[in-house]
């Protein structure tokens, strides 16, 4: 059945689809500059640190929820005016990504985490579909690749500005006040060592918060840098009907100017308008080299190769553009084979940080066998990870730096073949798409040509070849076009609306704003001070280079709209470098990375492999697309109401937290003896009952300090909340066993003396307390086996073996049985032993993370203590 004409008013679609175009370009940069993060914990080091406002969870579920409600309108516009639904080749393996995406989170221990992660992807993958069906002309794809562009010199600009002024001027603060601060936030030795070192590596992060990000980033920015500057110096840019468009109008007779003028002429134009990209790749590679990353600059040498072969054999692929897929896929299929392989048989081959991530992957496989192939949740990972690491790793890691690992491991098994899916998808109609241009031009033996002004009906358009490329009228019934000359001739089909184009500067202005608006919102509780030194020089730099970057000679102020040249080569080796990359790092889940590598998708899926841009396919039949449209837009609503209640309870969650963590909270009694920050913690907890952040922060403070009955009754309480809502978490165990240790060490202490204001304290602890003799065990019993159970989660750990074995000492000592006292003498001793023997197989962590030679010498000695009790 044909499409049915728009019924949508003529004046409000092309406005709600530009708005809807800048807003979801509005979140390229903004994404890459905000530093979102999902959780709502905080290095305990960090707590109290008086750190400025900054993106919380609110953050990502605000953007989600707008880019899932401008997608559905999106696709409601196109089965409103009839176009249909433009399908881009991710559909069905986001319906199998969001069938394990479900599964994965009922089986998730942390909701919050899993609910967050799932939805934050899957707005990457709506906001791919709708930016997809929004790009249809030429200045539309040129203004979305000014604003990758712009974003990558805003970045590049901060690391510049990070080397040569934050850092040094980091650095003088903490050597003049390292004292003070290490006072004021309690840091070990281990963490303050490790701060340190990466104060004099100097690796550059950008507004990411590792190098390797911002490593993976840079790929995408300085291929498509290249990827700008070869269509602008192409043949397609050069030819004088697009660089002059208005000579053609003259006649051709005209004899202003000869051919050989207006081709140098043209020649020069190109070349102006490409130094900037080129610029731009050529810092966005000097940026990459301060990020440190080798992973990264390998990565960016794999792809500027395929870039390489990618025009040298530009004929064949455009040709055969399925066997450049292929060829991809095959690439990536033998790096995700060969990697692994050479990391088991020479684990350090490959350098110590690939060393650590064989590490992560090794436990990853062994997660997976026994928790199972469903996947343990989103952002679940590091709930387990602990249990199955080798002694060796030395880091505790919440993402295992792998796009590959981390979805198999997260989304299951069948998570892993969704996401795989996407791509392959994706990447699989770019070449079907590509495959029947090069058929079209074959067959009639020229390009199809896009034109920027409206032909007259009867009339043939120019052609940079010298032929007439004939236009074609819409049939209003139908929706198909009708010939005007021959059904032999090449259609060219001009989409509605196809007249308008964007001013530079009003882009500039309009995107910019939506960044720094929303920028500043984040912000807002920020002193102002701060507010305009965060965002006076990016958004110097964004106009600055927004202009530079978008202007084109030839176009005046306006966006161009004339054809683009070769870029898809650049842009594919970008995608697949990035996906390299990210194969080993953290970026395919990180908001700024991710948005730029969908978009870049987006992109290409709309450049195609042809030398010229290929106008608006003919219209999709309305009728056998409108179940999967009506299912997308189904899904989108969905998703909004998931993330669209979490944004106000997430941002008064966060806002609670930063107040509980305040020092004088936390100094401070209440009326109940406990301290004030608790009653916030409580009301964060009751507030947003998906997360245990708050109830963890809060045991953490009430463990060591609580001395009365009703505090400890309190404390196991919440610490019941706590293993409900995060029940793979260890710490809940671990707070148990802190304050069943210290409620039988107070009961001990007081049954040990004989006074009545002793026996009157007692009576204050209960009447299991009080009622407690010295050789009563109890609650000693209970931290042991909560100890244990802490210790299971982390069976590498010196420190949890060392806890254990001092509980059970002290579970000796309180013991009238000899054989009791020697079976826990026993027990203590060889946890001791056991720790001693994991700390000599520590052999990749840092000096101050490690036992002192005083500190196993002691342990040594202890040992043959209590072995000779055991005698």
């Amino acid at each position: 059945m044909a499409a049915k004409r728009s019924t949508t008013p003529s004046s409000l679609r092309p406005f709600v689809e530009h708005a809807a175009l800048l807003m979801l370009l509005a979140l390229i940069p903004l994404r890459a500059v905000i530093g979102e993060t999902h959780t709502f914990e905080v290095a305990r080091g960090l707590r109290t640190l008086d750190a400025p406002a900054g993106a919380s969870p609110a953050t990502t579920f605000a953007i989600n929820a707008l880019i899932f409600a401008v997608t559905g309108l999106v696709l409601v516009l196109r089965q409103w005016s009839g176009e249909g639904y433009r399908r881009t080749g991710a559909e069905w393996g986001a319906a199998i990504l969001a069938v394990a995406m479900c599964i994965s989170t009922w089986r998730a221990g942390q909701k919050h985490l899993a609910i967050i992660g799932s939805i934050d992807f899957l707005g990457f993958i709506a906001y791919f579909i709708a930016l997809s069906q929004l790009l249809r002309r030429p200045w539309q794809v040129r203004l979305a690749l000014t604003v990758i562009l712009t974003t990558g010199a805003v970045m590049i600009t901060k690391c510049a500005y990070q080397r040569f002024v934050e850092l040094p001027e980091t650095v003088q603060y903490y050597n003049e006040h390292k004292a003070e601060l290490i006072s004021q936030n309690q840091s070990n030795p281990g963490f303050i060592y490790d701060y340190e070192q990466r104060l004099k590596g100097g690796s550059m992060t950008g507004f990411f918060s590792h190098p390797n990000v911002l490593a993976s980033y840079l790929i995408l920015i300085i291929l498509t840098a290249f990827g700008v500057a070869r269509s602008r110096l192409s043949k397609t840019n050069q030819s004088r009907d697009c660089v002059f468009p208005s000579r053609d109008r003259q006649g051709a007779g005209s004899t202003d100017s000869s051919p050989r003028q207006d081709r140098s002429s043209a020649i020069g134009v190109s070349m102006a308008s490409a130094i900037i990209p080129i610029l731009i790749a050529i810092a966005g590679v000097i940026t990459l080299a301060g990020a440190q990353s080798k992973g990264a600059a390998a990565a960016l040498g794999i792809a500027l190769v395929a870039w390489i072969i990618g025009e040298r054999l530009s004929t064949t692929f455009r040709n055969r553009p399925r066997l450049a897929v292929g060829a991809t896929w095959a690439c990536l299929f033998a790096i995700a084979v060969a990697l692994p392989v050479t990391l088991q048989i020479k684990p350090d081959s490959l350098g110590r940080s690939m060393l650590f991530r064989h590490f992560y992957w090794r436990a990853s496989a062994a997660m997976i066998h026994d928790q199972g192939p469903w996947g343990v949740g989103a952002g679940n990972f590091g709930r387990f990870f602990t249990r199955y690491k080798d002694v060796e790793c030395p880091e505790d890691v919440e993402d295992p730096h792998s796009w590959v690992v981390r979805a198999a491991t997260e989304w299951g098994v069948l998570g892993l073949v969704g996401l795989v899916a996407v791509l392959v998808g994706i990447s699989r109609r770019i070449a079907n798409q590509s495959e029947h241009k090069a058929q079209v031009e074959e067959s009639h033996g020229r390009p199809l040509w896009h034109v920027d002004k409206a032909p007259v009906l009867g009339q043939t358009l120019p052609d940079p070849s010298g032929a007439g490329v004939p236009t074609r009228r819409t049939n209003a019934k139908s929706g198909h076009g009708g010939p005007l000359h021959s059904s032999s001739d090449t259609w060219l089909e001009l989409p509605e609306g196809s007249l308008h184009t964007s001013s530079i500067i009003l882009s500039s202005a309009a995107i910019g704003l939506i960044v720094f608006a929303g920028w500043f919102t984040i912000l807002l509780d920020a002193p102002p001070p701060y507010i305009v030194l965060t965002l006076f020089i990016p958004a110097v730099a964004w106009f600055i280079a927004f202009f530079l970057t978008a202007y084109e000679p030839a176009s005046g102020k306006s966006i161009s709209d004339a054809p683009l040249g070769p870029m898809l080569a650049a842009l594919s080796a970008g995608l697949l470098g990035f996906t390299i990359h990210s194969g080993i790092d953290l970026a395919m889940f990180t908001g700024g990375a991710a948005t730029t590598f969908f978009a870049l998708l987006a992109i290409a899926s709309r450049v195609r492999c042809a030398d010229q841009y290929v106008a608006t396919a003919p219209p999709v039949c309305a009728k056998p697309t409108t179940p999967g449209v009506g299912l997308l837009i189904a899904s989108c609503s969905i998703a909004w109401c998931m993330s669209g209640p979490r944004l106000l309870r997430s941002h008064f969650a966060a806002q609670g937290l930063n107040l509980a963590r305040a020092p004088s909270q936390q100094s401070t009694l209440d009326v109940r003896g406990l301290p004030l920050c608790t009653g916030n913690y409580a009301n964060v907890a009751s507030f947003y009952e998906d997360d245990a952040t708050a109830i963890e922060e809060m045991l953490d403070i009430l463990a060591p300090r609580v001395t009365q009955s009703n505090h400890f009754d309190y404390a196991l309480s919440e610490a019941h909340v706590f293993e409900r809502r995060d029940p793979h978490n260890a710490l809940v165990h671990h707070y148990r066993a802190i304050l069943y240790a210290r409620r039988s060490e107070l009961a001990l202490q007081l049954a040990a003396q004989d006074s009545p204001a002793a026996m009157s304290q007692a009576s204050r602890l209960g009447p299991q307390v009080s009622s407690l003799k010295p050789q009563d065990s109890s609650d000693l019993d209970l931290a042991i086996g909560c100890a244990r159970e802490a210790l299971a989660a982390h069976p590498t750990s010196p420190q949890r073996h060392m806890f254990v074995a001092d509980l059970l000492e002290r579970r000796a000592s309180v013991s009238d049985s000899p054989a009791d006292r020697m079976r826990f003498n026993a027990d203590a001793a060889s946890e001791l032993q056991t720790a001693l023997d994991l700390e000599a197989r520590r052999i990749y962590v840092s000096p101050l993370h490690r036992m002192t030679k005083e500190m196993r010498d002691g342990l040594e000695k202890r040992i043959a203590r209590l072995r000779s009790e055991t005698k």
